[in-house]
Parts: C-alpha cells; structure tokens; sequence
C-alpha cells in the first residue's frame, strides 16, 4: 500500500482532501478465513485478519491496476481503489430470501477488541413497531442464542429453535388467556387507518365510554365477532372490522366481561402473526434447510 493508502482513512475527513474526488463508493464483503481458529484469542484472530487484509488488499491493487482499469482505458493515477478491514466476527447469519437483511456477532472493531461479543442486526428490524414485545424477544433469542451460537452444533440447532418457539407459543396462549395484552400486541393511533379508528370505536361502544378519541393510542388485538346483531348499534361497518383497539391502561376482568357479553372472542391464530413473524419464519427454514 502507498503512503497515500495507509493514511487515506485518517486524511478522508480533512478539509480539502477530497476537493478533486468526482465519485467515490463504499462496498461491504465478508469473508470466512480458511482455518480452524475458534481457540485463537480475538487478539491473535485480529491479528491474523490483518495480515489476511494486506494479502487481500494486494491482491486488488494488482487485479485493478494491472488488468480492470487496462480494459477500461482508466488511469490509475486518477483512480483508488482500497481494502481495509473493519470487523472481525465470531459468527454471521444471512436472512434467506430478502436482500441485506443479517445479523453477526462481533469480536473486534477496528483496533477495539470486546470481552463479550457484540450482536449488531444490519436490516433486520428487532425494535420494529409491528411485531409485539414478544414477538421481538422471540427473534432476538432464536439469531443470538441459536444460530449465532457458536456453542450448538447446526445439526441441533433446528432442535434449540423449535423449543424456543414452541415456549413462546404456550407463554403467548397464556397471556391470551389472562387477557395480558402488553407483550402480544401492537401499538395503534387513531390516525387515518380506518381500521384502526373502527376497533376504537368498537371499544367505546362495548363499555359505553368515550375512552378513544382523535390521535388516541392503544394496543390493537385481533378478534373474532360472535354476534355481529348485538353489535349493530355501534355504527361500524362489522364487515370491515377483525379487531378491537385496548387502552394501555385497563382492567383484564372488565375487559373479560364485555368480550362474553357480546361473544368477542381473541382470534389467537391471526394474533400469533404479531409474535411469530415472517422473519421468525425465514429464520426457521434457514435452520430446516442447514440441519438438512
């Protein structure tokens, strides 16, 4: 590497020093060392990944310079192109069928080297507004505590992970059942979703009170609607309507009363959809697929 290149990174940010740059481009790419180093100490492994590095990055210059650039009619006294280890990861998982959704374990950022390793998610949303606490509790225990596990075997894995899910699955029929909504539900404004305005409006009228008005917020829960006739006064349109909206603050029994009253009943199924998610899926038949 030049003088140019080894300082390239501390120089970038200085004024001036890319007042000649037309375009530039940052890529990722992760590589898998060819080695059995799991009983190497991050320090060794951030080592070695730096000689990896110098090798690698030898290796473009030579390929860019000597034969892309050629081709291409470039100057390479116009052109850079460089390679520098960022990250040194203890493990990575790629959500099949969907692009640049992952998540890895780091050991080593930069000079930085951690005790513990640090899960990061690149896509993949684990703090996202449509999938329930539980939901989100449920992802984030199948990526880090199984398939980035380097402690479980990939043949087991499949194993580790229906255990998980089947966990949550009997927890989330219990807080059904006890009509504990925090965890398996999501949150819901009264906005312009007409949806949302109707399961509001549902509320009102099933406890004849004015508890959600405009810009209201709630927890919105799937339901199934057993006597639509005795619902009919409420003024909704019950063709358009699968869900009830809760306040944050309520009384499980209160609630439990009014749902027998007018035959409401949880559809635990459609509800389910909140906790196990489609990326909770995808990740499962990653697993499926692997233990193959």
């Amino acid at each position: 590497m030049t003088d140019l290149q080894k300082d390239y990174y501390q120089n970038v940010e200085e004024i001036g020093f890319l007042k000649h740059v037309l375009y530039s481009d940052t890529d990722s790419i992760y590589i898998v060392i060819p080695a059995d180093i799991k009983d190497l100490a991050a320090k060794e492994k951030l080592e070695l990944a730096k000689r990896v590095s110098v090798d690698i990055n030898n290796e473009i210059q030579s390929y860019v310079i000597d034969n892309l650039f050629k081709r291409a009619n470039i100057s390479p006294e116009h052109n850079m192109i460089d390679f520098k280890t960022e990250v040194i990861l203890d493990s990575i998982m790629f959500i099949p069928k969907v692009k640049k959704q992952y998540a890895y374990k780091m050991i080593a950022d930069g000079p930085e080297i951690f005790d513990t390793p640090i899960t990061d998610y690149k896509g993949i949303q684990v703090v996202r507004s449509d999938a329930s606490e539980l939901g989100k509790k449920l992802l984030k225990n199948s990526i880090e505590n199984i398939i980035l596990s380097s402690d479980i075997k990939k043949k087991d894995k499949l194993k580790y992970i229906l255990d998980i899910v089947n966990a949550t699955h009997q927890e989330y029929i219990k807080l059904c059942g006890e009509f504990i909504f925090e965890d398996v539900t999501i949150s819901s404004k009264w906005g312009k979703d007409q949806t949302t305005i109707n399961s509001m409006k549902l509320y009102n009228f099933i406890t004849n009170s004015n508890v959600f008005l405009p810009a209201s917020a709630g927890r919105f829960i799937y339901c199934k609607f057993g006597n639509i006739p005795k619902l009919r006064n409420s003024g909704i349109d019950m063709n358009k309507i699968n869900a009830i909206s809760i306040p944050y603050s309520y009384d499980p029994e209160l609630i439990k009363t009014k749902f027998q009253e007018y035959a409401i009943t949880i559809d635990v199924e459609k509800q389910w959809g909140r906790v196990y998610t489609t990326t909770v899926q995808r990740i499962v038949d990653l697993v499926k697929e692997e233990a193959k």
